[in-house]
């Protein structure tokens, strides 16, 4: 509920789904000068594979967090779509 309210998208109606096990909600983060900035909110599904990747306001990836993106799907074996 906190990232739906946070990052101004759906992420909260997919509680059944996880909870079924057909997917899992992951949280992109980045910290910097003492501050923790949200940027994308991420849905796997049981395959490890990144179906849905949104920002604020369900927006794409931005070119930037792409980069962080693929370092981070390749560091975990997920398999970005």
């Amino acid at each position: 509920m906190a990232e739906n309210r946070v990052m101004h998208h759906c992420v909260s109606s997919y509680a059944a789904k996880c909870i079924a096990g057909n997917a899992s909600i992951w949280v992109l983060r980045r910290c910097a000068l003492g501050k923790v900035e949200r940027l994308l909110t991420i849905e796997l599904d049981p395959r490890h594979r990144a179906v849905q990747v949104r920002g604020f306001g369900n927006r794409l990836a931005r070119p930037d967090e792409q980069k962080i993106l693929a370092r981070w799907a390749k560091a975990r074996g997920v398999i970005l779509m």
